[in-house]
């Protein structure tokens, strides 16, 4: 009962937000201009393609960490599990998410090798959250957001530069290998409320001490994941409204904005936040967005998203059948462990 009233009590708040933003749309003519506004499907078109070519780039990383520790992914089944997890990311609340989905079907194939599968997705989502960012950082400090005089701007570049620092003590401690006696895994264990995660991500961390070379394959194909979404967000605001910040510009607006619609019981959606960080930058033609501007610029992301999940759903359908069997025997073994 308690997690029902949770999960609607967070759609109840996330629908509240998009009739704010909407209201505030229309109210300042945003929303009219973007139905009278001609669109440019050219760009619109280029931008979806950078954003699957993001996705793809994704599997792709995942397989070279899953692969490092002995587990058996081809590029075929990287796609096919890549594609049914990024579909389980839009399901309802209450449903696995997608990282859990791909984990539970790489372990079915790999029943010798299970926990290196948990590892693998593991370290794939730490290695994308850390290189997010820091090209957020960089990419704030390069546009001079961080001299913003905005609140909103402040927080942002405040956010951003503590969760680097401390990410990059977090890794540092896990990977640089003990000297001796490793208390650090006990001290893990250790804290209050969530030692027992940070105890698997030490182990999980600690898998890839000696592959140096897969850490740095995998932190620069991610380079080129928060690029090409980067690159293809601005394809569909230029799409929109034949004008957008410049592309430096969309590499602190998209970290930012994931940033701040990850956190927990957050001020809102993705949408929420590119809506409020657009009108910080100026766009190439010397022009601001106005509130209402970005919001559209995020509900037309949201659907190219949803068209690249669409993928998943045919893999969903094709394998439907072992899909459900694999959650269930997972859901299975984990409630028999709880007893």
């Amino acid at each position: 009962m308690k997690s029902i009233l949770l999960t609607l009590l967070k759609w109840g708040a996330t629908l509240l937000i998009f009739v704010f933003l909407f209201y505030r749309a229309a109210s300042n003519g945003a929303l009219r201009g973007f139905w009278e506004v001609q669109k440019e499907w050219s760009f619109l078109f280029f931008g979806f393609c950078a954003l699957l070519g993001a996705v793809l780039l994704t599997f792709i990383r995942w397989k070279g960490l899953a692969e490092a520790l002995g587990v058996v992914l081809s590029v075929r089944g990287a796609l096919r599990l890549g594609f049914i997890g990024y579909l389980f990311n839009f399901l309802p609340m209450g449903i696995v998410g997608g990282d859990v989905v791909k984990g539970v079907l790489l372990a079915r194939e790999n029943p010798h090798s299970k926990t290196a599968c948990a590892v693998s997705v593991v370290m794939d989502r730490v290695i994308g959250l850390y290189v997010m960012f820091l090209i957020g950082l960089t990419a704030a400090v390069a546009t001079g957001l961080w001299r913003e005089p905005q609140k909103e701007a402040r927080l942002a570049c405040q956010a951003i530069f503590w969760l680097t620092v401390l990410s990059s003590l977090f890794l540092a401690l896990f990977l640089v290998p003990p000297s001796g006696k490793d208390r650090r895994r006990r001290l893990c264990r250790a804290v209050p409320g969530i030692g027992g995660f940070l105890f698997s991500l030490y182990d999980a961390v600690a898998r890839y001490r000696g592959r140096p070379d897969v850490l740095l394959g995998a932190a620069l194909e991610t380079v080129g994941v928060h690029v090409l979404q980067s690159i293809g967000i601005w394809f569909l605001a230029c799409g929109l409204w034949g004008r957008a910040p410049s592309p430096l510009s969309h590499l602190a607006v998209y970290p930012l904005a994931n940033l701040g619609a990850m956190i927990p019981l957050s001020a809102g959606p993705l949408e929420f936040f590119l809506d409020q960080l657009y009108p910080l930058f100026p766009c190439t033609d010397g022009s601001f967005y106005v509130h209402g501007d970005g919001l559209m610029v995020g509900v037309t992301y949201r659907l190219a998203a949803l068209a690249i999940a669409a993928i998943g759903g045919i893999y969903f359908l094709i394998s439907r059948s072992q899909i459900g069997a694999a959650l269930a025997a997972e859901k299975d073994h984990a409630e028999g462990d709880s007893v």
